[in-house]
């Protein structure tokens, strides 16, 4: 369920703060004083999702009071009067009096401060946000010089700036939303303190030059023993030594596409196995990098695979229908032990639940797969908005992950009970990492997120300024995850707070790996930094 106080919110802090973004930077107010942040709600005021949850929560808390009518004070006020009206009246067919209290007399046209009939019923002024006393004040003097008779019953704002509520509450009822205590508490408000620090870096290789302007998640790479694998444009697959940067071997594809790239290799049993987009399978040697296995499978490859007793899961998608498919191929005899088709190309990534013996895969279909691995059978499955690309993570019955429908996602697969969806500000694209009884996850609305993975609550947040592609990884006891301005940010796993933030040259979407002394990045440019952590 939606918490849609919450995600107004969220809005808010995310799209109507304004902080300054240097020391050089100064925020006036109308009067000339200085500030650090501000509030700027122009893009809430124009935005109808957001209108609509907000007079619908006025409604609910307002119906028991109806008749009444509602007062707007000029400038924002005279567009959220009527637009509470406009969709009250659109959702419950409730008719609702509205008129606009203007600043000053106008010098023509009828030189009233009361635009639209005041009518006797008990007035709620109804604002975007309560700056002073003097402001409500003003207001209410205002509606009394044009009817002496009036009777003011409330004042609505979404937020109130000054929080002086309870000097407001010995006159009349007020009801806010929210306070400005609220967003200046919030974690953003944090990492804006902190101060980018510059990495130690051990060695640097650039691998090709990047065919892809946009930032992505691409190859994220694996480590295994003391190498790291990774693929680059135009689909090629490097094996570097962790401690050095040389290259212990290099595989081409020889794809005939120059603009699209390997997705992340696995190992299974010391062999490397990945896809390509001309649909073909590899396996290489771990150590030497020896071809042992090409087998034409589809089109295209457009996921990572896993492999589980042997079997090969992996997304294909094709020129014509069916456009996807989720295949299990055996490798020992090369056959399709099972095939799901799907309505549109398949990106999803599988992952394998033991203990319930299941695939889970999401599609383009918008649709959650939960699949017996050896039968192929669609045991359950959950319905989202939308396209599902990203990999899920598993823990128990418990299933949590991402769409583009905007949603964090924890769902119970086996009783096909849904925890809780976090609704988010854009598309989720970005694996779970679950970690002592909590989730952590970032959006591409520039927020990450650490949730509890039992009751599905908001426990941190922390805005990044930039989209969040890369899935966050536990390295010696810390959260490490990327950001797409280039920000490797270090997490405290327990107390949720900042521990550094590091900068580089460009976007950083994919997975950050790392072992006991260094953190490997890997850049939307195919540049790969191994990072000192002494």
């Amino acid at each position: 369920m939606i918490n849609k106080r919450e995600f107004v919110k969220d809005f808010i802090q995310n799209k109507c703060v304004v902080h300054r973004e240097t020391e050089k930077d100064i925020l006036f107010n109308k009067n000339g004083k200085r500030f650090l942040w501000t509030f700027d709600l122009r893009e809430l005021i124009l935005n109808s999702e957001l209108w609509a949850i907000i007079a619908e929560h006025f409604w609910e808390t307002h119906k028991a009071q109806y008749p009444f009518q509602i007062a707007g004070p000029e400038l924002a006020g005279a567009i959220a009067a009527p637009m509470l009206s406009h969709y009250i009246y659109a959702k419950h067919k409730v008719k609702i009096n509205t008129f606009v209290v203007k600043n000053k007399k106008k010098k023509y046209c009828t030189r009233s401060l009361i635009e639209g009939e005041v009518l006797d019923l008990p007035i709620i002024i109804a604002d975007d946000a309560i700056n002073s006393l003097a402001t409500v004040y003003s207001t209410i003097t205002k509606i009394l010089e044009e009817r002496p008779t009036a009777i003011i019953s409330e004042v609505f704002a979404i937020i109130d700036m000054k929080e002086e509520r309870e000097k407001l509450d010995d006159l009349f009822k007020v009801r806010t939303l929210y306070t400005k205590r609220e967003f200046i508490t919030s974690t953003y408000s944090k990492i804006g303190q902190i101060k980018a620090k510059r990495p130690k870096i051990n060695w640097i290789f650039s691998a090709s030059r990047t065919y892809l302007p946009e930032i992505m998640p691409k190859c994220s790479p694996i480590l295994y023993d003391s190498s790291i694998i990774f693929g680059s444009e135009p689909c090629i697959l490097w094996c570097l030594d962790t401690k050095t940067g040389k290259v212990k071997w290099k595989f081409d594809t020889n794809s005939s596409y120059t603009k699209k790239l390997i997705f992340s290799p696995i190992i299974y049993n010391d062999t490397v196995y990945f896809g390509d987009p001309n649909g073909y399978i590899h396996s290489l040697n771990a150590s030497t990098g020896a071809p042992t296995l090409r087998f034409k499978l589809c089109d295209w490859i457009l996921s990572n695979p896993i492999i589980v007793d042997n079997k090969l899961i992996v997304s294909c998608a094709y020129k014509n229908a069916p456009f996807g498919e989720i295949i299990c191929l055996n490798l020992d005899t090369l056959s399709r032990e099972w095939t799901i088709p799907t309505k549109y190309v398949q990106y999803g990534f599988p992952v394998f639940s033991k203990e319930y013996n299941a695939i889970l895969i999401g599609t383009n279909d918008s649709t959650l797969f939960v699949i017996d691995k050896d039968s192929g059978k669609v045991i359950n499955c959950l319905e989202t908005g939308g396209a599902i690309k990203s990999q899920a993570t598993v823990q128990g019955s418990i299933c949590v992950f991402g769409s583009f429908d905007e949603g964090i996602y924890i769902w119970d697969f086996v009783s096909n009970k849904l925890i809780n969806k976090i609704r988010t500000l854009d598309v989720v694209q970005s694996k779970p990492l679950i970690y002592q009884g909590n989730i952590f996850i970032g959006s591409t609305s520039g927020d990450f997120y650490i949730i509890d993975l039992a009751t599905g609550i908001i426990k941190s947040k922390i805005y990044c300024k930039s989209k969040i592609y890369s899935c966050p990884t536990l390295i010696n006891g810390y959260i490490y995850f990327g950001s797409s301005n280039g920000g490797l940010i270090k997490l405290n796993s327990t107390s949720f707070e900042i521990e550094s933030l590091q900068h580089f040259p460009k976007g950083l979407a994919n997975t950050i790996v790392g072992n006991d002394t260094q953190v490997f990045v890997y850049d939307f440019t195919n540049t790969l930094y191994a990072i000192d952590l002494k």
